[in-house]
């Protein structure tokens, strides 16, 4: 189960990081790439990996229920895990990696009304274009990817320890903000 939930929060980390590259891009007029400073400018950031299941998850749980009930719960969802995910880098990796606070109507600049709006969009685009073919991918690596349960559950333990090890590294390094400084009132 580890292992096909791995294999799906990448797909999900790397278009988020894509995402947002080509978003930046857009607004400052030339190519940026904006890897994860934490994990050594990896493509693929852990913050959309693991919204982007909490994305998944939340969708199919909602089966059953109005489109619209399902998109403001998933709306809902995925931006307590952007406040989350805010308050996790500024409390525990120590530096803030966005800044909401020059949009106004913000919550400690983690999440605002403004960010709340695109991740409406961007999860009624998710629920009406893309869920299929996420729940396709789920099913296809549930029937050809099999791995038992003891080392599903062992490279678990082992990616949990790696990416915890890469936070701690990396943390205390002034390389992770000088690729990427943080974020600044302009750079939202």
């Amino acid at each position: 189960m580890f292992v096909r939930y791995l294999v799906i929060a990448i797909v999900f980390g790397l278009l988020g990081t894509v995402i947002e590259s080509v978003g930046m891009s857009v607004r400052k007029k030339r190519v940026v790439y904006v890897g994860d400073r934490f994990f050594y400018n990896l493509p693929v950031k852990p913050i959309y990996a693991l919204g982007g299941l909490i994305l998944l998850v939340v969708i199919k749980t909602m089966d059953g229920m109005p489109w619209y009930a399902a998109i403001i719960l998933a709306t809902l969802a995925v931006t307590v895990w952007e406040y989350f995910g805010g308050w996790f880098c500024m409390t525990v990796l120590g530096g803030r990696l966005w800044n909401y606070t020059p949009r106004g109507r913000h919550l400690h600049g983690h999440i605002s009304l403004w960010s709340i709006k695109w991740w409406f969009a961007l999860v009624t685009i998710f629920y009406f274009f893309i869920f299929n073919w996420f729940a396709r991918l789920e099913s296809t690596l549930e029937e050809s990817v099999t791995v038992s349960k003891h080392l599903d559950f062992t490279l678990m333990i082992i990616f949990l320890a790696v990416m915890v090890l890469l936070t701690v590294m990396r943390r205390g390094t002034k390389e992770s903000w000088v690729m990427n400084p943080p974020l600044g009132a302009g750079d939202v």
